[in-house]
């Protein structure tokens, strides 16, 4: 039994790499055998597979009638690992997972990365000690101190969407065709992502503490002022000067990232990069922002405010905003069937997450003017 499914294994992931191959996809070690499959056409493949799950004379059927073979039998002898359906999954997944890397996408920079076990609401507890460090002398004993904690719910929901392609797909070997779909369908589901991510920053929702996310009580909400050197000293000064949950300890927080609108990434990138001092009048003057930030645009920000800019910390140095997903399972899943009323193969595509606001200590907006 293990021999053959060693064998069956084999046969799938070769024809996986093949159709990869042939959609123009670089495989840097593609599976032994993939060659053989890339010049296999889909209608030649669905007969090899039909014939090794046991349609006999599958290579005399016409494309249609093998279709129609496959369709009856999707709930049987082609159930098998080694079927059809399956290979042509194997292969769009890893399509996707090309897809999800490739994705125009922002937020998963400035974002940090959660996992909840299950969708119940699950709680992130951030922990700070109390009482100062203190002296103690010879024959002395330690004092206990207490520790504090705050916690902020996190949890998750599904989304999910439904779309397929016709058995003419099929028959016309129009590989591309799926390629694309599902590339599109991948991205889709990126940019709604990123699309959230935003909107949880731009909105300024009142979070666990009943306050808004930019609130002047957080110090991390300043007068509308145009991108400057002036205008980010004051975000690193108060983001620096942020405490912990008692009150008392200094974090010390730098801001990493700047995020903006499209619209403002060429005067913020001067700012950034130029040698010289871009508001002093003697050029001779160095620029101490240089280098300081680094900058990040995305058109989501136009839309809300194509004035306004934030300070962000490395999310793996202060907790911010944080896309939380099920089980950490990051890349949608895909679900498939064939369809016997459409004449085509179904998909189904759902993926499990949710965006938290997690602190509001290393973030910051100043919304311009």
């Amino acid at each position: 039994m293990q021999v053959v499914a060693d064998e069956e294994d084999k046969y799938r992931d070769a024809a996986r790499d093949g159709l990869l191959l042939r959609m123009g996809e670089m495989l840097e070690k593609p599976a032994p055998g993939a060659e053989s499959f890339r010049g296999m056409s889909l209608h030649q493949l669905m007969a090899d597979c039909a014939m090794r799950c046991g349609v006999k004379d599958a290579h005399r059927l016409s494309p249609d009638e093998l279709w129609r073979e496959m369709a009856m039998q999707s709930r049987g002898q082609f159930a098998d690992t080694n079927s059809f359906v399956s290979i042509v999954n194997s292969t769009l997944h890893a399509t996707i997972a090309r897809a999800y890397a490739t994705a125009p996408t922002t937020y998963q920079y400035w974002t940090s990365v959660g996992s909840n076990p299950d969708f119940k609401k699950m709680t992130r507890y951030r922990l700070a000690a109390t009482g100062e460090m203190q002296e103690i002398p010879e024959n002395g004993e330690f004092k206990t101190v207490s520790g504090k904690d705050e916690g902020v719910e996190t949890g998750l929901k599904t989304y999910g969407k439904k779309f397929g392609f016709s058995r003419q797909t099929i028959i016309n070997d129009d590989l591309g065709t799926v390629s694309r779909m599902i590339t599109a369908q991948v991205r889709s589901n990126q940019r709604f992502i990123n699309q959230k991510c935003y909107e949880a920053l731009t909105k300024n929702a009142k979070i666990s503490d009943g306050k808004n996310l930019f609130d002047a009580s957080h110090n991390n909400l300043f007068t509308g002022a145009a991108p400057s050197i002036a205008s980010f000293n004051e975000m690193i000064v108060a983001m620096a000067k942020q405490k912990d949950i008692n009150g008392k300890d200094v974090l010390n927080i730098k801001p990493h990232f700047v995020l903006a609108p499209v619209a403002l990434g060429m005067a913020i990138r001067q700012i950034l990069e130029s040698t010289a001092d871009p508001d002093a009048t003697n050029s001779g003057v160095m620029n101490p922002m240089k280098g300081a930030f680094q900058l990040i645009t995305d058109a989501q920000l136009d839309i809300a405010n194509p004035k306004g800019y934030y300070a962000v910390a490395d999310p793996n140095e202060a907790d911010g905003i944080e896309v939380t997903y099920l089980n950490g399972k990051r890349t949608p899943t895909l679900e498939s069937k064939v369809s016997w009323d459409t004449l085509g193969i179904e998909y189904r595509m759902f993926h499990d997450f949710g965006i938290n606001i997690i602190d509001y200590r290393g973030m910051s907006y100043n919304p311009g003017k």
